[in-house]
């Protein structure tokens, strides 16, 4: 059965380390991708570039989906997949669990967390993943304004067959 911990770290060294084989990060439905942890993963995975973030800005339809790529890692460097393997691959998630952007924008709301996204992105990524390690950032509890207790309440009751490692920040 799934394990639940928290650490202090970098997500990405860990991840690019060996400890994970599956990060995640939340987004939103905006296809906005320029300010906080977004900004390491569009640096080292381009998420900006993944299938759903390419289409229908503002389609709420992406609401509570997850889209994700596999990268192989070759001496803590990112490659896109090599069909003669590396030293090891790694999922990396995008995780639509807030419709608009956040409390950076001039426009954007204080708390464009949803709850419910996140919980039905979670469920997606304990069965798509099923018995991985998979490392988090604390998601939705930055620019997202989501409430911190509620959100580990969710990665505990959601992550049955996984063990899950929030990263928190040094």
């Amino acid at each position: 059965m799934g394990k639940y911990k928290e650490v202090e770290g970098n997500l990405f060294e860990l991840a690019l380390s060996g400890e994970f084989q599956v990060i995640a990060q939340g987004n939103n439905c905006f296809c906005a991708q320029g300010a906080g942890i977004v900004i390491p993963f569009k640096k080292h995975f381009h998420t900006d570039k993944f299938k759903m973030e390419l289409s229908g800005e503002g389609e709420i339809n992406k609401l509570g989906q997850v889209d994700w790529e596999l990268f192989t890692i070759v001496d803590g460097k990112v490659h896109d997949w090599l069909p003669d393997g590396g030293d090891f691959d790694l999922y990396v998630c995008n995780c639509y669990s807030q419709y608009h952007y956040g409390k950076n924008h001039l426009d954007g709301t204080d708390m464009p967390i949803d709850y419910e996204a996140l919980t039905l992105c979670m469920r997606k990524l304990n069965h798509k993943f099923k018995g991985l390690r998979i490392g988090l950032p604390f998601i939705g509890a930055g620019l997202a304004g989501g409430d911190p207790d509620i959100i580990r309440g969710i990665f505990k009751k959601e992550f049955k067959d996984c063990d899950v490692t929030l990263v928190l920040k040094k």
